[in-house]
């Protein structure tokens, strides 16, 4: 089953790629703007043992599904690099303080054992979500290190006895909507959306 979340237009490259897709996955696609129901909405509508989650603004190589259940693991997910601008990849490589892994930290290829993994390109087996249990997904806490729905349910998931792992040769595509700001000294200064001001407003002219 690959589950679609999404929470505004579907990139090209996303459409792309499901129009290239064997036709006998199931497409399960999931409108809104609230990721927590959304995931639990599109798991309940699981068909086989297999659930590829993929969010609307993500585009995987045309060949990651299979690519990924060759490595036989409960939780895989694939390389996406946080929409900021930086090095971070929504992975997590350590705790206390949270720390991600970082693009030039990657092999090109294997796969690497991490806390937790993005659901922006994951793939799940049926029998980790009959082991975490319902709600698969939810909010987490709201602390100074944020704990966002993806992390709290991977971390779930280690409890139970299915570890996350990276699968370093998906390189997936993460559409941006970066701010173009003309500066008084003749340069453009990229602002990546999500990401606060790093000068001041004052600077831009």
């Amino acid at each position: 089953t690959v589950m679609v979340v999404s929470r505004g237009t579907w990139s090209d490259d996303l459409v792309g790629w499901l129009r290239q897709q064997p036709s006998e996955y199931h497409v399960v696609r999931v409108r809104g703007h609230e990721l927590t129901a959304q995931r639990n909405a599109a798991v309940a509508r699981l068909r086989g043992d297999w659930a590829f989650l993929i969010d609307a603004d993500c585009s995987p190589p045309n060949d990651a599904i299979p690519r990924m259940l060759a490595r036989n693991q409960g939780i895989v997910g694939g390389v996406v690099v946080e929409p900021r601008g930086d090095l971070d990849v929504c992975a997590t490589r350590t705790f206390e303080p949270t720390v991600r892994w970082r693009l030039d930290e990657l092999p090109p290829d294997g796969l690497i054992p991490v806390l937790a993994c993005g659901t922006g390109c994951l793939l799940v087996r049926r029998e980790v979500f009959d082991a975490v249990g319902f709600p698969w997904f939810r909010c987490g806490r709201l602390v100074a290190d944020f704990l966002a729905e993806d992390t709290e349910f991977c971390l779930r998931a280690a409890e139970k006895g299915f570890p996350s792992y990276l699968d370093c040769s998906i390189r997936v595509g993460h559409t941006i909507r970066p701010v173009l700001w003309p500066h008084s000294d003749g340069d453009v200064w990229i602002q990546w959306a999500g990401s606060p001001y790093r000068e001041p407003l004052a600077a831009i002219a």
